[in-house]
Order: C-alpha cells, then structure tokens, then sequence
C-alpha cells in the first residue's frame, strides 16, 4: 500500500500513532471554548498552541480560518505611553542591559515601569517589576499618585517573595521615582545592581513596554472599569490568575511565564 501510494514506512506509521484528526464541529466548538475561557484575548496562533497542548493535531491556517468564520478575532495591541518624569537632575545609571533581552536563566534581570490607568474615580498608576528570563511579573503595586512609594512598594513585593541571585540587575527608564535615594538603598541592600535606559529610548526597555501594551488591550480597554477597587481587584486577577499562570507568551515559545520561571513541564 505504501509503494503503491508513494509514501514511506516511517511516515505510515508515524499517521497511525498520531490522534486522530477533529472535525470541523467538533473543532470549532473547541476553538469557541477557548475563545471564551480567555475572554477574547487569543488571537488564532495562541488558539492554536493552546489546541496542540491538549496533544490535537491541527493545522494552524484551518483553524484560522475557522476564527474567520466564526467572527472570532483577539484583541489589538496598542502603544503606551511612559509616565515616569525624566526630567530631573537626579544622577542616573549607566545602561547595563543595551537593549541585550537575552538571559539564560530567572532573576538575572528585572525590568520595572509605570502606566496609568483611568478609572470613574480618577487615575491609578501601576509599576511592576517583571523577570526578563520568564517574562513573569514578580511584584506590583497600584496607586493614585506617582510618588516614589509606587515602585518601592512593587520592589519589596519582588525582594520579599523571590529569591535574588548574585549580580541581578535591576533596569527602568530614567524616572524620578527610580533615582530616589530610598529606592537606591533598596537596591544596595539586596546588592542589585542598577541600570537605566538611554534618554527617551522606549526600544531599551521593549518587553516591558509590550506588557503594558497587553495589559492595556487585554484588560483596561475591555473591560468595564469604575471604581478604584474594582481596578485592583481586575488588576490582581489579571496579573495573578491570568497573565502569570495561564496565558501562553509568544517569546516564551508559547509557555506561560510560571512555566518557565519556576521550569515546569506540561504534557
């Protein structure tokens, strides 16, 4: 049958061991859940992946189309604008990271920002400090000033939970806030060596950028939001409950951040 066919041995049998195919319906409805489960934020190609983890062997351009078909279509990125104050005359650190966003391992490299974000009560301001390696937000906090306390606060969250290897370097922009005398005494305690972005280069701190983009598309854009409590706890469940533990990272050759910070494997 093989000769006949014109196919190899090795790839019959490797079609016989695979799962078999899905069907349309039965497919569609799987894309539908997943859809859902993650409240319209995939696009095809996390739908996709997420399909391949539960071991279903699909083409990626079917369910493509498929999404087209059922109106399906993940949300649009766009560009944030930095709010940490530049202008100063603070003395400011030496660039360490060089826009270099590969490391081989966790807690080599942190990065921290601050966005806004605007609510029925007026504006919040969010830091985090994310690990590069596994793209997980390892401290955050949330304020309705852009006091220095924002990114201590987001900083001792990080300290406190997770543990610091030798020669960790902590990288931001050149704002205000990060050039605080408490925030360096912070640093120093820990032996966190500290760098900073060039003058008004957003390329220099590119991932943490394209976080804020995802949490503005994924969450502040999306979803009603009106009191500054309700912010917080949307805030906490995003960050926490889906962004950390379940949502499938493009650079991350789609894991999620807990995955691959604390190396688990999935099946």
């Amino acid at each position: 049958m093989c000769e006949v066919l014109k196919v190899s041995k090795s790839g019959y049998y490797a079609w016989k061991r695979r799962k078999p195919d899905i069907e349309d319906k039965a497919l569609m409805d799987l894309i539908g859940q997943i859809f859902r489960e993650n409240k319209g934020r995939y696009g095809y190609r996390r739908v996709h992946k997420e399909i391949c983890r539960m071991g279903i062997v699909v083409n990626q351009k079917r369910v493509a189309r498929l999404m087209r078909q059922m109106g399906l279509k993940g949300r649009a990125k766009k560009q944030y604008r930095s709010l940490t104050d530049s202008k100063h005359n603070r003395p400011v650190s030496e660039n360490l990271v060089a826009q270099n966003f590969k490391v081989d391992q966790a807690n080599r490299i942190w990065l921290s920002d601050i966005t806004y974000i605007k609510t029925l009560e007026g504006w919040l301001y969010l830091a985090v400090v994310m690990d590069l390696y596994s793209r997980r937000i390892l401290g955050w906090e949330l304020s309705s000033t852009l006091a220095k306390e924002i990114v201590i606060g987001a900083l001792s969250k990080a300290l406190t939970m997770y543990r610091v290897e030798d020669h960790l370097i902590f990288h931001s922009d050149r704002g205000v806030q990060f050039t605080s005398d408490e925030f360096r005494s912070i640093l120093s305690v820990y032996g966190v060596e500290q760098s900073m972005s060039g003058t008004g280069n957003c390329y220099d701190n590119a991932p943490m950028e394209s976080f804020f983009n995802t949490l503005k598309a994924e969450l502040v854009r999306t979803e009603s939001i009106t009191t500054n409590y309700m912010t917080r706890n949307k805030i906490f469940e995003y960050i926490e409950i889906y962004y950390n533990k379940k949502r499938l990272h493009s650079s991350l050759q789609y894991r999620t951040p807990d995955e691959v910070y604390f190396n688990k494997l999935y099946d």
